[in-house]
């Protein structure tokens, strides 16, 4: 077991402390990872159809917090590893829905944006972009970004256009947006591995 150290990092308001294995084999982060993205899914609220078919879920933060601590590539196979666990009919879709029609219905375009999402926030973290809230600020806006022009897209390819469009796939999700915003900025820099790692080597010299 030497050569093997674990330590907890808080998730604040995701689900409560996830266990990182510094030194275990990245495939377990993975599919530690796509187990938080899963259990996000499951906190959501399903709009009446008239209003919007894509639910709100805690996914967005989720994917920023995955990609930040697991970093670009293993943050984006995190992602990916969870959209082929719900395209085999594992229920981590929200409402436990399972099946691989999710990836091609009207909530697919954003749950797609969630890869590249996911390695944007690890690629900026990367960089020391999570070291304080207002490095964070940017960053989250350009993860966010990608979440909703990927929904955006793919529902402007399934037929919708102009107002329905913003109204199905834009506005309904703002609110919500802004909290989970806010609590990311505030969560983000006590769980950048980057700058514990500069703290670590400040002490050191």
């Amino acid at each position: 077991m030497s050569g093997i150290s674990i330590r907890m990092a808080s998730l604040g308001t995701m689900s409560g402390s996830v266990i990182r294995a510094v030194a275990a084999p990245r495939w377990l982060l993975v599919l530690a990872a796509s187990g938080i993205l899963a259990l996000s899914a499951q906190i959501s609220l399903h709009l009446p159809p008239s209003v919007s078919p894509v639910p709100i879920t805690l996914q967005s933060l989720a994917v920023v917090m995955i990609g930040v601590m697991l970093g670009a590539r293993a943050g984006a196979m995190a992602v990916i590893a969870y959209l082929l666990e719900g395209a085999a009919g594992a229920p981590v879709f929200a409402g436990a829905a399972g099946g691989a029609h999710h990836l091609i219905g009207p909530t697919a375009g954003y749950l797609w944006a969630f890869v590249p999402a996911a390695f944007a926030a690890g690629f900026l973290a990367e960089r020391g972009w999570t070291s304080s809230w207002r490095r964070a600020l940017p960053m989250v806006i350009i993860v966010k970004a990608i979440i909703f022009a990927g929904g955006l897209l793919w529902l402007s390819l399934l037929g919708m256009r102009g107002e329905a469009l913003l109204a199905a796939g834009l506005f309904p999700f703002l609110p919500g947006a802004v909290a989970k915003f806010i609590a990311a900025l505030v969560i983000i820099p006590s769980c950048d591995p980057q700058a514990r790692h500069r703290e670590l080597e400040h002490e050191k010299a």
